[in-house]
């Protein structure tokens, strides 16, 4: 099970990010790609130099996002509690895995990307 202690400080805000986007977007559950989204936009250097590295084309990312974002299913109400998605908890308890593999004390957010693509 994954220990939200062992995520950076960065990787938490940018948890509270996507948080905060899946509310403005009237979204119930916090999904991958609220983080992804939220990571692009916060314009992480480590976390961009990766996508660069690996030749992303992050305006083209970050409107497929944005797309990917308006068609999720909205939910009408005043207060919405914030629930994260079966496939993000999947995705950060990769995380975790990769954490121990690599005998790191900490989650840093480049470790979402890594995570995305097992």
């Amino acid at each position: 099970m994954m220990d939200g202690e062992k995520l950076t400080n960065r990787f938490k805000k940018e948890i509270m990010a996507a948080k905060a986007l899946a509310k403005k977007k009237e979204n119930q559950f916090l999904g991958p790609t609220h983080l992804l989204f939220s990571m692009i936009n916060d314009e992480n250097p480590a976390f961009l130099d990766i996508l660069k590295y690996t030749e992303c084309k992050t305006k083209a990312l970050k409107k497929s996002l944005s797309a990917k974002l308006d068609r999720l299913p909205k939910i009408k109400a005043f207060e919405t509690e914030i629930f994260p998605s079966a496939e993000l908890l999947r995705i950060l308890e990769e995380c975790e895995k990769i954490r121990r593999e690599k005998g790191d004390h900490f989650i840093p957010t480049e470790t979402f990307l890594l995570a995305l693509s097992r």
